[in-house]
């Protein structure tokens, strides 16, 4: 089952390139992409064009319940040089539930104008979003199958663990309007063509063993769908699957993608409201849609009762568990388990929804502080995060914003974007936590790469506008209501 899992994770990775920093990239107005989070939010200028496949580029990584530091540690004796895997740091960090998930973007071509009271824009974006959640019983393992409370065997629990995700084009239109001098209102109305898709419909699983510790079963009902272009799977005698791979010619799974195949909707809408000359509230609902998935569509189904051979959770001579040795033990016994029943499976995934609720403060001409409320949905996960910022414009061509989040289970959070340029050039770069400390991540090859290793997300995002015609000035919203 992994090698079906790790191979699709890999695909829908890859396919598009990477829905970034939202909670910095909310308040910074004069950057285009923010009508992407308030479509109510008016642009600077009135036109501007996106360079393409350049204007608007984002990865995000984000982690339920551990950083890097948490589970990697330096190793002891034989492996003194190298960092190891650390179960128990693990354990300790670990919720009832926990996600790890990746997010992308790249917009291909985006622009806007403003007529009027109007703003219109549009906008053709690749974006992929992948999520694995799994229960904190499957780090549990650690402790075998003994209870030494009760002195008999003890169930251990892998119910809810899944992978889901999806890679595909966004075609957006979107329209604000100034209603007055203190309420704008917009909507984004966007088509989606889906690429590829994974979806964990079920997944039930214990691991159970009998009262003489003779033997132990996995029991499973679970139920996964997938499409993809030229998937092929290599089955055994009993039908089920041996291996997973893509046929480059299309010939013994899945064919070539057909554009429009999967199609989908999805809007956005918000709002924003000036109570007076010192506050400003905002709300708005993102990405509220689906995705129906109607080619290169299988459905995979495990259900039943199956032996299991045992993971061995020995500690070498450091006192180290290989947990990775362990996790093989169960896919060994699971990925032969799975079997296509329906090639011409059709299903439906839902967009991620995303909602925020805020306002800002002038404190002066050149600076304003706002705070922010954001939820997402992923699935029965709700992911919230309260945000703090300071946002100065002190000169025409620069703007910079300071912000510090309360996410993922996490308090250390300090994020940054910087804007440069205006008209008829802008640069834009905005990052999440700026400040945390790198760790050096050593391979068996010698090779080794530097990654964040004290937080829990990672979010960069960056872009290059192209921006003319004429400035938004005080009271030329309130102006072009009354035209």
């Amino acid at each position: 089952m992994r090698r079906v899992i790790l191979s699709i994770i890999l695909l829908v990775a890859t396919i598009a390139e990477v829905n970034a920093q939202d909670k910095t990239l909310y308040y910074m107005t004069r950057v285009p992409q923010s009508t992407f989070l308030n479509p109510s939010t008016n642009p600077e200028f009135s036109t501007y064009v996106g360079f393409p496949a350049l204007s608007n580029i984002g990865i995000s990584y984000n982690n339920s319940s551990f950083s890097l530091v948490d589970v990697l540690k330096k190793g002891s004796g034989l492996q003194k040089d190298s960092l190891v895997f650390d179960v128990n740091g693990l354990s300790k960090n670990l919720g009832k539930m926990n996600f790890i998930r990746l997010d992308n973007n790249i917009d291909l071509l985006s622009f806007g104008f403003r007529v009027n009271s109007f703003y219109g824009h549009f906008n053709i974006s690749s974006k992929t979003s992948v999520g694995y959640n799994y229960p904190k019983g499957l780090v549990d393992l650690k402790n075998g199958n003994y209870d030494f409370e009760t002195n008999r065997p003890r169930t251990i629990d892998l119910d809810d663990m899944g992978v889901n995700g999806f890679s595909y084009v966004e075609l957006g239109l979107g329209l604000s309007k100034v209603v007055n001098e203190k309420l704008t209102v917009g909507a984004r109305l966007k088509i989606l063509n889906g690429l590829a898709a994974v979806k964990t419909s079920k997944f039930k699983a214990n691991i159970v063993t009998s009262d003489d510790f003779s033997k132990s079963t996995i029991n499973v009902d679970a139920e996964m769908f997938v499409s993809a272009p030229k998937l092929s799977f290599t089955r055994n005698a009993e039908g089920k699957i041996d291996d997973v791979s893509f046929d480059d010619e299309g010939t013994n799974g899945s064919k070539d993608y057909k554009f429009g195949s999967n199609l989908g909707l999805g809007v956005d809408f918000g709002g924003t409201y000036k109570f007076d000359d010192k506050f400003t509230f905002y709300g708005s609902v993102n990405d509220f849609g689906f995705i129906r998935w109607s080619q290169n569509g299988y459905k995979l189904v495990s259900k039943g009762a199956y032996d299991f051979n045992g993971a061995d959770i020995t500690p070498d001579e450091n006192g180290d568990v290989d947990f990775d040795k362990a996790m093989e033990a169960i896919a060994d016994t699971l990925k032969t388990k799975f079997k296509p029943t329906d090639e011409n499976a059709k299903f439906t995934t839902m967009l991620k929804t995303k909602v925020y609720l805020g306002a800002t403060y002038n404190a002066l001409s050149w600076l304003n502080c706002g705070a922010l409320l954001r939820g997402g949905f992923y699935g029965s996960y709700f992911d919230p995060a309260l945000t703090l910022s300071a946002n100065a414009t002190p000169f025409r061509v620069l703007a910079f914003t300071l912000t510090y989040s309360i996410y993922n289970r996490s308090m250390n959070n300090f994020g940054a974007g910087l804007v440069v340029g205006g008209k008829p050039v802008q640069f834009y770069v905005v990052a999440d936590n700026i400040l945390s400390r790198m760790v050096n991540l050593k391979s068996d090859d010698g090779s080794s790469v530097m990654v964040p290793g004290y937080t829990r997300s990672f979010n960069l995002q960056f872009g290059i506008n192209l921006q003319f015609g004429s400035r938004v000035k005080k009271g030329a919203q309130a102006a072009q209501s009354k035209n």
